[in-house]
């Protein structure tokens, strides 16, 4: 899906790559502690793991949120805890795969905002390999 743009960096599409890789542990994780640990614990300790971590980058950079920053944040915070309580859910009471493989449709989200709030536009390359993902996940929930 990188295609030929020289705009993307190696060493960013590496780090997506390892950001992958990271989320298939977490997931395998989560479901491991199915019996273990309620939905609301493992979403607190990945959001205390994830402030920790995010500070080391952020407070070098930090500026006080000002007007409407404040209620972005919050609808941002609002909605992140929800999609993150569900998400555990979810692992927690499917299978891994099941659950993970939507998440491809994040793809499309990202395709839609990228084309309506910022102008971006797809060669042919990019369109061929979003159809493959797409038609992959597709292929698999139905014949799992």
């Amino acid at each position: 899906m990188k295609e030929f743009d020289e705009r993307i960096e190696i060493t960013y599409l590496l780090i997506g790559l390892f950001s992958a890789v990271a989320s298939a542990f977490a997931y395998i994780t989560i479901r491991s502690l199915k019996e273990k640990e309620h939905p609301l614990v493992v979403v607190f300790h990945f959001q205390l793991v994830g402030t920790i971590s995010g500070s080391v980058f952020s407070i070098p950079v930090f500026e006080m949120p000002q007007g409407m920053d404040w209620i972005y944040l919050i609808l941002v915070g609002i909605f992140t805890q929800l999609g993150q309580l569900n998400l555990t859910k979810s692992l927690q009471q499917e299978k891994v795969a099941n659950v993970s493989i939507l998440n491809y449709t994040g793809v499309v989200y990202a395709i839609m905002a990228g084309f309506l709030l910022f102008d971006e536009h797809y060669g042919m390359g990019t369109i061929l390999g979003i159809t493959l993902v797409i038609a992959g996940v597709v292929l698999s929930m139905i014949y799992r």
